[in-house]
């Protein structure tokens, strides 16, 4: 008797993990943010164009969640099929909305930026904050000056107006300016209205700007390396969550201020991690689904095949795990009351 018994025990058991490892056969990325440029994998596209010839630019978010799609599925249980749909607007509220809504059995994820978390900060509509699963990289940013000013270091900037390119005003290109200028007494002037990177990029190789804050290190290395190589511009300081960023000998944001200040730059800084072509399931989606995502994305990010891959179309990967990305949007949602009214001043505007 004992032994049926502990025969039916051990069935039952790997029926109930077989149902736990059950997962949709049909999965939806759903990305925020508009179609890129170059070699555009928009949502109807071929994903084998992607592997077809190495990306001459840092990738857009439509071919990063491609290279997912093409992926991703073959480290799930089951291996599902995944798709990608195009959500844009308002830095990946709409599509933050839509992943919120959806369904909690990892059928739908998204690809949203950082701004679900400082939505409460602008004052604008807010959406319930996701489960991250994961970053393909850690990203740093940086604020470049074109070098024939005036300009030796960062304290230049806190002595001479210096006019800087910026994208909407809700971007990194306006919020970090209108950070420095407020916690560590930058005179930087933001000219905003730029449509895009490449427009930003233009301005300042000609000298209609004098210098832009908030460009990825590797975005600028991968998209127009002659500004640093050829001595262009140069790098005066770096938004980033490591000791070092890159290895320049430049200040880091953070460290330029103190207390309450110093919290809330700290915050702004998330958005190296946060927004690297990062992955959300929403809010209240079961923890045996979380789990089977994090462990895919990360094991796809490991794969010598996809590594392989990665290189040889221009995809660098240097993964940040979900619950390092649950840990650092908890301290943008847990400032200080101090900290949480410099970074409501700093949302809403100039």
């Amino acid at each position: 008797m004992m032994r049926l018994f502990g025969a039916f025990a051990i069935v039952l058991s790997l029926a109930t993990s077989a149902m736990a490892a059950e997962f949709p056969k049909q999965v939806t990325i759903l990305v925020g943010f508009t179609a890129g440029q170059g070699t555009d994998l928009a949502a109807g596209g071929d994903p084998a164009a992607l592997m077809s010839s190495r990306m001459t630019a840092e990738p857009t978010y439509d071919q990063a969640a491609k290279f997912y799609s093409m992926h991703l599925g073959r480290f799930l249980p089951g291996e599902p099929r995944i798709d990608v749909r195009i959500a844009p607007g308002a830095a990946s509220l709409v599509a933050a909305n839509q992943l919120a809504r959806g369904p909690l059995d990892g059928s739908q994820i998204g690809m949203i930026g950082p701004a679900v978390l400082f939505a409460p900060y602008s004052g604008g509509p807010t959406v319930a904050p996701p489960i991250w699963i994961g970053a393909r990289q850690k990203d740093d940013d940086v604020c470049i000056f074109r070098t024939d000013l005036a300009i030796r270091d960062f304290d230049d900037l806190r002595r001479r107006e210096t006019f800087v390119a910026a994208l909407t005003p809700a971007s990194r290109s306006a919020l970090y300016p209108r950070a420095l200028n407020q916690l560590a007494g930058t005179k930087l002037k933001v000219i905003g209205g730029y449509g895009s990177d490449f427009e930003i990029a233009r301005a300042l190789d000609s000298g209609e700007t004098e210098g832009w804050c908030g460009w990825s290190m590797q975005s600028l290395q991968a998209r127009h390396p002659s500004f640093l190589r050829d001595g262009k511009a140069k790098a005066l300081v770096q938004f980033t969550r490591t000791e070092t960023g890159q290895g320049l000998q430049i200040p880091r944001a953070s460290d330029l201020v103190t207390g309450a200040a110093r919290e809330t730059m700290r915050a702004l800084e998330t958005q190296t991690r946060l927004g690297a072509f990062a992955l959300a399931v929403p809010a209240g989606t079961p923890a045996d689904v979380v789990t089977a995502l994090r462990a895919a994305f990360i094991a796809m990010l490991k794969d010598p095949t996809v590594l392989d891959e990665a290189a040889r179309v221009g995809f660098d990967i240097d993964p940040v795990s979900g619950e390092d990305l649950d840990a650092l949007a908890s301290e943008v949602q847990t400032l200080s009351p101090q900290a949480k009214d410099l970074m409501r001043l700093l949302m809403r505007g100039p």
